[in-house]
């Protein structure tokens, strides 16, 4: 893990990317994937947020991180989900989700 026991989480960064981001790779840019990006429903962070069980101030939880990976598995719609845990400062991280 790359926590270490006593962590604070400062602040939790939500990255929402479309169903095929041309950034990954280079077969996703230009029509029909630009399209499918076009018509899909959104994720909003919101909804996102309510799934991850820690909050800033929280002291990191490993077991709360993998939780709040399978609560927002559990929605069905999301293809990639991952939190992971940023170091920023002596004794404070970033959950980048």
């Amino acid at each position: 893990a790359a926590d270490v026991p006593g962590d604070r989480i400062r602040h939790v960064d939500v990255q929402i990317r479309p169903i095929f981001d041309p950034t990954d790779d280079s077969t996703f840019a230009g029509f029909p994937y630009s399209w499918v990006n076009t018509l899909k429903l959104p994720t909003y962070d919101y909804v996102v947020r309510d799934e991850v069980l820690l909050r800033p101030g929280d002291t990191v939880d490993e077991r709360l991180l993998r939780e709040s990976e399978r609560n927002l598995r559990s929605l069905g719609y999301l293809r990639e989900v991952r939190v992971e845990v940023v170091p920023v400062e002596p004794g404070w991280v970033d959950l980048r989700v």
